[in-house]
């Protein structure tokens, strides 16, 4: 059973790759796994105060986008403060690469709830409902609706692990030119102080915060040195 939810931007969208550098700071089309969970921890946070008790269930959800209708990436340059290599000045003035995301349409969101107690799932249907942004304060989203489904719905994307088994849609796949994104999540048994800023606890990259490659249900439009759309299957 998966609980469906949707949204839409209120701006746009900026989620830095994790191995983006200061300078090329090239931007996710749409949040990852981690930037769900971490919304819906903050969300709990928020709501009631049990953020770290929900935290238990929230890290092992399974989690599957749908593209927004259009996805267009702009590439803007911005000047940018680095502190100063020279001794006598503490900051320099340079200039990095940074991506904006517009959606046109809604992103969807579909959290698998198989495997959650009653009260759990309960607490999802609301969670869902408080989001506000992903990512980082900036990326601010608006709730829309919730339904279930029982079968993951189409289009929605896949972990490319599930493709190595069936050739013909891993073909498939390479032959339509979806789109293929690197996206973090959270480690299966990492503690909650590892997700803590107020932990002295370490996060450990490849055991807190894992890599995952995930075919997104869409294909590359146009570019140029300024922008590039994307285009998300639709569902009729």
């Amino acid at each position: 059973m998966w609980l469906v939810s949707s949204y839409s931007a209120s701006n746009l969208f900026s989620l830095r790759l994790s191995s983006s550098t200061s300078s090329g700071g090239k931007s996710h089309l749409i949040p990852t796994f981690y930037a769900v969970k971490m919304a819906l921890i903050d969300a709990s946070f928020r709501w009631d105060g049990q953020g770290e008790e929900d935290f238990h269930w929230i890290r092992p959800l399974k989690i599957a986008f749908k593209l927004p209708q259009s996805v267009i990436v702009n590439n803007s340059f911005v000047r940018t403060l680095k502190e100063s290599r020279e001794s006598e000045k503490s900051y320099q003035t340079t200039v990095g690469l940074r991506q904006y995301v517009f959606w046109e349409g809604l992103l969807f969101i579909a959290l698998e709830t198989s495997d959650l107690l009653l009260y759990e799932k309960e607490r999802l249907q609301r969670l869902v409902t408080f989001i506000n942004y992903f990512g980082k304060r900036g990326s601010f989203v608006q709730y829309q609706k919730q339904w279930e489904e029982a079968e993951l719905p189409e289009h929605f994307s896949l972990e490319l692990s599930e493709l190595q088994s069936n050739q013909q849609d891993l073909h498939r796949v390479i032959e339509q030119g979806m789109v293929i994104q690197m996206m973090d999540d959270m480690g299966t048994t990492s503690s909650f102080d590892a997700f803590d800023s107020y932990s002295a606890a370490r996060q450990k990259v490849h055991n807190d915060r894992i890599f995952k490659p995930i075919v997104l249900k869409g294909f590359k439009g146009v570019s140029s040195h300024g922008y590039t759309s994307y285009q998300g299957f639709s569902s009729s």
